[in-house]
This record gives structure tokens, C-alpha cells and sequence, in this order.
């Protein structure tokens, strides 16, 4: 919530996530980003709302996105054919 210490503003959110990619020497390749998409009915800055925003933007800079459970999935088949 806004007035409690923690609280970051979904445009804080989205510049730490796009700050953060250009600092690093590999951007974002290997990050994975947790969202919580239920947040606290006072709360009316909804971070979900930039998602598309920040997806698109993300993508014109050549980054693809999957889903947790396809990669579990993808890296557990590699290792069962690596043995």
C-alpha cells in the first residue's frame, strides 16, 4: 500500500526492471520476474496493468518469454538425456 514503507509505484516497478537490464553486461537473459497479479483492493496503481507494456518493450530489444513450467519441463528432459 501506498503509505506503507516498502510500497514501490508500478512505474517504479517497470524502470527498476528496464534500469536493470541495461546495467547488466547479459540484461535480462536467465532473469526470471514473479509478479503477484492479486494485490490489495487499496492499491489502485496495479503494476499487472503496465505487464503488456513492459512485455512489448522487452521484446523490440529481441527477448522471448516462457512459461516457468514449460523451461522445468525443457531443462528436466535435458538432464534425463544427458545421463
Amino acid at each position: 500500500l501506498p503509505d506503507e514503507s516498502g510500497y514501490r509505484s508500478s512505474e517504479t516497478i517497470y524502470h527498476s526492471i528496464t534500469a536493470y537490464e541495461r546495467r547488466q553486461a547479459h540484461g535480462l537473459n536467465g532473469f526470471i520476474l514473479l509478479s503477484h497479479v492479486g494485490t490489495a483492493p487499496e492499491r489502485t496503481d496495479k503494476f499487472y496493468l503496465r505487464l503488456e507494456d513492459l512485455i512489448v518493450d522487452l521484446k523490440a530489444l529481441g527477448y522471448r518469454f516462457r512459461r516457468i513450467d514449460a523451461l522445468l519441463t525443457e531443462t528436466s528432459e535435458a538432464l534425463g538425456n544427458e545421463q
